[in-house]
């Protein structure tokens, strides 16, 4: 009876073993899919954007710093970003 119950409690102890590193396993699988998909999404749509943001950066140091301090919206903005006063030490 006591070699049943020895059985029985090692099987036990196993199969909470063997769910455990399974659970495991799995969770490490999750986290490298996680990884490789902001690997190949995420980090080229944040490239993408930081492109567009220096292509309209661009495109607004061609209009006159005067013009735009005139258009409330992009006056706020070039001010918050100290933008102003990076063209105004390099004239």
């Amino acid at each position: 009876m006591r070699d049943l119950v020895s059985s029985f409690s090692t099987s036990i102890q196993a199969e909470f073993q063997f769910r455990t590193e399974r659970k495991i396993a799995i969770f490490i699988v999750y986290l490298i899919v996680v990884l490789i998909a902001f690997i190949v999404f995420w980090l080229p749509f944040l490239n993408g954007l930081n492109f567009q943001i220096y292509k309209t950066k661009l495109m607004l140091m061609i209009i006159p710093l005067e013009v735009l301090i005139k258009i409330k919206n992009v006056g706020k903005v070039l001010q918050s970003q100290s933008f102003m006063t990076q063209n105004t030490k390099k004239n």
